[in-house]
């Protein structure tokens, strides 16, 4: 006897299964829809951190304090410009130096006087620096012995108030005409010890040379202010008297 599949009778589903199926849906359906409800609450809190919905809200701000600006009376306005006239003043120089070209002696002087100031300085003047002697005229061989008749210069020391060399820091400036050549050279003490610790040398020409009063010296400080009067001298033609001795002393 054949017997096919639909004369098998089928096993039947248990009732208590089928009965509890309606409450798993149920509680799935709950699940889904508390947990969009629950992300929309996050949305809204993270858009906005003040919503009632925040279990944590953020603490009231206190309100910026506002401090009114102070204005003038229209009464206390100025309703003037004040121009401010200072009052000129004008200076007149009272004391005038005319330089007055000084003669040479021609006294010879060795290198023993090159370190003893001599002389007595002039203490009335504006400057800090004056004459310590009167320039002299002297053989150049008797500091630089292989010097001959090809060279003229100007050279000597600086003496501080104590008659102490002054080695550095002054500046020694020359000026003039010399066989039709302007002159404008500088030098520093210190730099010609042959001289003296505070010595200096200036070459003026080439050969000797007789020029009354034309050339002039003077001291500077560093800033280039000038702090001893301008000196003339005369310059010879003599060989032997081809070097000018011009030395300094400090009087205040």
């Amino acid at each position: 006897m054949d017997l096919n599949e639909e004369s098998i009778p089928q096993p039947l589903e248990p009732v208590a299964r089928r009965g509890l199926a309606w409450v798993w849906n149920l509680l799935t359906i709950i699940l889904l829809v508390g947990s969009l409800a629950v992300a929309w609450v996050v949305l809204q809190i993270y858009q906005n951190p003040s919503s009632p919905l925040n279990p944590y809200p953020i603490p009231t701000m206190v309100p910026t304090l506002f401090i009114p600006t102070q204005r003038m009376p229209a009464t206390l306005a100025p309703s003037a410009t004040i121009t401010a006239t200072l009052p000129r003043f004008t200076y007149t120089p009272t004391l005038t130096f005319t330089p007055t070209p000084t003669a040479i002696a021609a006294t010879q002087v060795g290198p023993s006087d090159r370190t003893t100031p001599t002389g007595t300085p002039r203490v009335n003047s504006i400057y800090s620096f004056n004459l310590q002697a009167e320039p002299r005229a002297i053989d150049s061989s008797l500091f630089n012995p292989g010097r001959g008749c090809e060279w003229m210069g100007v050279a000597g020391q600086a003496f501080d108030m104590k008659n102490s060399p002054v080695a550095l820091g002054i500046i020694v400036q020359v000026g003039g005409v010399v066989d039709g050549k302007v002159l404008n050279i500088t030098s520093l003490t210190g730099t010609a010890t042959q001289y003296g610790p505070a010595g200096y040398e200036v070459t003026l020409a080439n050969k000797p040379v007789a020029a009354k009063g034309a050339v002039w010296i003077r001291l500077l400080d560093q800033s280039g202010y000038a702090i001893s009067d301008r000196v003339f001298i005369d310059t010879l033609s003599d060989c032997t008297k081809n070097l000018v001795i011009v030395n300094f002393k400090q009087v205040k």
